[in-house]
């Protein structure tokens, strides 16, 4: 599920919003008003669609299966962890993703 479900990320919380568009890599493409970035283009006087960012936020999974089923995003995606806890064994916290190739997509 998108957080927040029905509001645009910048408008919740516009500091952290400024923070994250400043840790994205090539600005000219990544931020939303980066010259090659081709949704700053678009017309002001449009219904722009809502490209984000969004939060998600996964919780520790007993069965040791992933938070996060098996999906394709439409758009491009980054995905940045930023907090990951030790487990109540001491072992490492953290995210293991799985990126398969778009030719890949049928036997998925």
């Amino acid at each position: 599920q998108d957080w927040p479900p029905t509001q645009h990320f910048w408008t919740v919380y516009s500091t952290l919003y400024d923070d994250f568009q400043k840790a994205l890599p090539v600005p000219d493409y990544t931020w939303s008003d980066g010259v090659f970035n081709i949704t700053s283009h678009f017309p002001s006087n449009g219904v722009a669609p809502d490209l984000g960012p969004k939060l998600y936020v996964a919780l520790p999974d007993k069965s040791f299966h992933g938070t996060t089923r098996l999906h394709l995003d439409a758009t491009d995606t980054i995905n940045i962890l930023l907090h990951a806890s030790p487990g109540p064994d001491g072992e490492l916290g953290g995210a293991l993703w799985h990126i398969f190739s778009p030719e890949d997509s049928s036997s998925i």
